[in-house]
């Protein structure tokens, strides 16, 4: 049952990658120019990615995984009891390209609200910069899309996701998708 739940939530979270929302304007947008090690150093700075420069696998890996760690930060680290952590480069497809995808799915502690958890971190990236493109809800779940940019070809997609279903192992999931790579690198 718990399995079924959570394979629900990320076929729903997958699902809305391919929704579009009306496009917003966004209060800050990434820099063009800067690298990934010149990430912004404020709390909410390090949840907004950089596009690096030069852009390679490495690179946007890294700059993948930095973004992720901080969003998973934003939950206090005693509540969270399990990580499952799944991270690759996804090859290109018929009709999508090479990006780098993070599946993170954290099992927190019976006392904390995972719902409440989630809907907190959403405001706090859209407070970074992020724009929110898609919210869905349903009893015990809840999901929020996010774009980090309007221009696709160097924005970052965010699905954070939560189940409080099973209460006593609810979870709180993270689905991040870099922007397209383009062919493969030699």
């Amino acid at each position: 049952m718990r399995s079924a739940g959570v394979a629900a939530l990320l076929v729903a979270g997958l699902a809305l990658v391919g929704c579009t929302a009306p496009t917003a304007t966004p209060t800050t947008a990434p820099s063009a120019s800067a690298n990934a090690s010149a990430a912004p150093v404020t709390a909410l700075g390090a949840l907004h990615p950089v596009f690096p420069d030069p852009v390679s696998d490495t690179s946007v890996e890294k700059e993948s995984t930095r973004v992720a760690d901080a969003i998973q930060a934003l939950i206090a680290s005693p509540a969270v009891v399990h990580v499952d952590d799944h991270a690759r480069l996804v090859p290109a497809t018929s009709t999508n390209g090479r990006y780098y995808g993070i599946l993170r799915t954290v099992t927190v502690d019976a006392s904390l609200d995972p719902i409440a958890q989630t809907t907190a971190m959403a405001k706090l990236l859209v407070a970074a910069g992020w724009i929110e493109r898609q919210t869905g809800s349903d009893t015990g779940k809840y999901l929020d899309a996010l774009a980090s940019g309007t221009d696709a070809t160097r924005s970052w997609f965010v699905i954070v996701g939560a189940d409080s279903t099973d209460s006593s192992s609810p979870v709180v999931t993270i689905q991040l998708a870099s922007p397209d790579l383009g062919p493969p690198t030699q």
